[in-house]
């Protein structure tokens, strides 16, 4: 995590590390931390792969059900055989 913070703080623009760092949060149950970073990821590179899948997660940890459902359906679309996106 720390590292992530570090790097964030010499490349603010760093997608890779909004990523990273939303997925430490999602770990650490902290889905709102994890849904700026992932807001974060969608404005910086929208085409991030897992990127809908990770929306949908934090969007359903923070209670945003339809917001979820809808990512859920996007990371379907993007890659059907994800397990995890066809049972969100």
């Amino acid at each position: 995590r720390v590292y992530y913070r570090k790097t964030l703080r010499v490349q603010p623009q760093s997608a890779a590390a909004y990523a990273y760092s939303g997925e430490i949060f999602l770990r650490q149950r902290r889905a709102f931390d994890a849904l700026l970073a992932y807001e974060r990821v969608k404005r910086l590179d929208p085409n991030w792969p897992g990127l809908a899948l990770a929306l949908a997660k934090s969007y359903e940890q923070t209670g945003r059900t339809s917001e979820a459902a809808e990512a859920y359906a996007q990371a379907v679309a993007a890659d059907s055989s994800d397990w995890q996106a066809r049972a969100g």
